[in-house]
């Protein structure tokens, strides 16, 4: 059964984890152990974000287990005129 999720709790769930304007935003992995739920779930919850326009998709390096680095994907909410900047 899919668990719906409102904008307003990704967002509670993103500022909690401390995605900031200048973040590239999360891994899946990240998400995953942050919210304790398989990887599967977290694509499910990131794919009802992009289906309501929510989520945007950007790149970063984290390190492999061999120790290079590689571009992932990793995900942030889009702004929107809800969004409140948070005071200091």
């Amino acid at each position: 059964n899919d668990v719906e999720i409102t904008y307003e709790e990704l967002l509670a769930e993103f500022e909690r984890l401390q995605v900031k304007d200048d973040d590239p935003g999360l891994t899946a992995q990240e998400l995953s152990e942050a919210w304790g739920i398989p990887r599967r779930k977290v694509y499910d919850l990131l794919r009802q974000a992009e289906t309501r326009g929510l989520l945007e998709v950007g790149r970063k390096k984290v390190r492999t287990l061999s120790g290079g680095m590689q571009k992932t994907p990793c995900y942030r909410l889009k702004k929107t005129k809800k969004r409140r900047s948070r005071k200091s």
